[in-house]
């Protein structure tokens, strides 16, 4: 009795629809200015434009669209709010001019833009919109310099680091190093990434978790140029791909470029098939907390309208989401994060009828009120089934 005492009160608190939440780190963007004229506000709020575009877009061409420049020549109309703030520049970064033990700082605007202006933007351009949730890419990089070959760590502090962090800030995609510590140490040689043994690394790789191994070798050529290798694997889909340049930066950009590009293909959201709907079963929700983290994570996914609780047992809930587009790159996008897995069950042990409401719950009425539910024969589509990360 006390156990259906408190689950009523779940569906009294919690059946009414959720909103996605609003995805603030993409629609940011902060550039140097030389000072607080209008004019150059508006250069910085342009170049602050451009860089959420690329962001939210997960598209490389978004620069050289003509429609987009053009909304650009006015970019204080998708401005949500700005703000300056000044910082300090390293002694490492001053230019010789500058270079003489004084303290040296720099001008930045900091801009938000309006999420829904920029998706509007974006679709009204031919560019789909991807959210915050998005697959992490573990790089497994050599470099070869003055004869030594190494690996680049996430505990290293060197330059290629930085530019590694810096490219994959700019493209919003994440990305891990490995820790090379005795685990990794006795799994993979610096032979294993040089020679590209992509097995020995994806067993290596497993305890990142990672949806994309990129595996990298850099190296000196003639003069002074530099040559790297690249191999990318995406679900067991491999592209290789090389370049040279007289310098890191590019050749590192370029990778992160492309494996953005390539992600952003199978999880960006294209909104042109109308809303879509679909039951899901999570299992593993024992209590409120486990309750109200599925939720939170749900209705925080880029492009869920809505979750509404349908029916409860002691340890599964079953939710209704209403998306904002097709399905299929929602439910790609659900099992990306630290919260939910898919479960694969045989087609024989799917549940053959489903509790579906008449109408919208609101927040005075009880999803489980018996009167205002139909029985189905089966759910809108085929019902997914996942699993509460602990």
């Amino acid at each position: 009795m006390r156990y259906l005492t408190i689950f009523s009160l779940f569906f009294c608190l919690f059946s009414f629809p959720l909103q996605a939440a609003e995805y603030k780190g993409l629609y940011l963007a902060e550039v140097e200015v030389p000072n607080q004229d209008a004019e150059a506000r508006t250069e910085g709020m342009r170049q602050a434009m451009a860089a959420v575009l690329l962001k939210v877009s997960g598209a490389s061409r978004v620069s050289e669209d003509a429609s987009l420049a053009e909304a650009m020549q006015q970019p204080a109309r998708y401005v949500q709010q700005y703000r300056y703030r000044s910082e300090a520049i390293p002694p490492e970064k001053h230019t010789p001019a500058e270079a003489g033990g004084q303290q040296e700082n720099r001008l930045l605007l900091s801009v938000r833009f309006d999420q829904r202006s920029i998706d509007d933007l974006l679709r009204q351009s031919g560019f789909n919109v991807w959210g915050d949730a998005r697959p992490s890419t573990l790089i497994w990089l050599g470099v070869e310099d003055g004869g030594k070959r190494v690996l680049v760590g996430a505990n290293d502090s060197g330059l290629v680091r930085e530019i590694i962090d810096s490219e994959a800030a700019r493209r919003a995609l994440p990305v891990k190093l490995p820790l090379l510590d005795l685990t990794d140490r006795g799994k993979v040689r610096q032979a294993d990434v040089w020679g590209e043994f992509l097995e020995t690394i994806k067993e290596a790789s497993k305890r990142y978790a990672p949806q994309a191994i990129l595996v990298g070798r850099l190296y000196p050529v003639s003069g002074s140029r530099w040559e790297v290798r690249w191999t990318l694997d995406y679900r067991g889909e491999v592209t290789r791909w090389q370049s040279q340049s007289e310098e890191v930066n590019p050749l590192i950009a370029e990778a992160i470029d492309q494996v953005t590009d390539r992600l952003a293909l199978h999880f960006a959201q294209s909104f042109v098939t109308g809303s879509g709907e679909m039951l899901i079963r999570v299992e593993g929700v024992q209590n409120l907390k486990d309750y109200r983290r599925v939720i939170d994570y749900l209705a925080g996914v880029h492009g869920v309208k809505r979750v509404v609780a349908e029916t409860m047992t002691p340890t599964a809930v079953r939710l209704r989401i209403s998306a904002e587009g097709g399905m299929d790159t929602v439910l790609q996008v659900i099992a990306l994060g630290d919260t939910l897995v898919k479960v694969e069950q045989p087609q024989s042990t799917a549940l053959s009828e489903t509790l579906l409401l008449n109408q919208e719950p609101s927040g005075g009425e009880q999803a489980m009120d018996t009167a205002d539910t139909k029985r189905v024969a089966e759910p809108p589509q085929p019902e997914q089934v996942y699993r509460l990360i602990p």
